[in-house]
């Protein structure tokens, strides 16, 4: 509130300043306070057809209140304004992704990573839209693409445990949760799902004393 209160009165002091209005649209944005965010963005764009960071911010608006097809349209219009930037093509693989439209997120990831291999998560999407498509192979080639990139985020293990849980292989599923967890150790999740897979491995010792670990955090 009070960073409200002051870029308000930037923006009245130098009216013309578009930073201080994206700053305030983004404070907005980031407090899933959605709709207002979008009145901002939309004033900005309709000001600035070509400004990029108002797209974005407009489309991750939209996509915030669930108006996916206004998401799409400023996401794809940021690609087209700067097609060397992956940002809009990535955020249109995600709306997809909540769509559960699989294979167009897979399409507008892979479109992403033509321009920027190493764009953050990205693989681990691809991964993500792969494995919910019941296409767990593909799923596990992915989180190990992410790997490579970024071995120290959680995701691409978390992602390689479901895929060996769904085809069973519970021992791998364990594994993979325990290298999760060295790099994500808050939370209780992580340990709860171990436990299912030791349990399901023929360890319920260890699962156990996993569901004690997660009960004390």
């Amino acid at each position: 509130d009070t960073g409200v209160v002051y870029l308000n009165h930037l923006i009245n002091k130098f009216s013309y300043t578009v930073e201080f209005r994206l700053a305030w649209a983004e404070l907005y944005k980031n407090n899933d306070k959605f709709n207002e965010a979008q009145k901002i963005y939309s004033q900005l764009v309709d000001a600035d057809p070509k400004n990029k960071q108002a797209h974005m911010g407009l489309g991750e608006s939209y996509r915030g209140i669930g108006q996916m097809d206004k998401a799409l349209k400023e996401f794809f219009t940021s690609a087209v304004l700067d097609p060397s930037d992956a940002d809009g093509l990535y955020h249109a693989g995600l709306v997809y992704l909540d769509l559960g439209k699989y294979a167009d997120a897979v399409t507008q990831f892979s479109r992403a990573a033509t321009v920027n291999p190493l764009f953050p998560k990205l693989h681990y999407y691809v991964g993500r839209a792969f494995f919910l498509n019941g296409e767990y192979e593909k799923a596990l080639q992915s989180a190990m693409e992410e790997r490579k990139i970024n071995p120290n985020l959680a995701d691409s293990y978390i992602l390689a445990a479901e895929t060996y849980a769904a085809n069973k292989l519970f021992q791998k599923c364990a594994g993979e949760y325990q290298q999760a967890v060295k790099l994500r150790p808050q939370g209780a999740e992580i340990y709860v799902k171990m436990a299912r897979c030791y349990r399901q491995a023929g360890s319920p010792d260890i699962a156990e004393n996993m569901l004690n670990i997660a009960a004390s955090r």
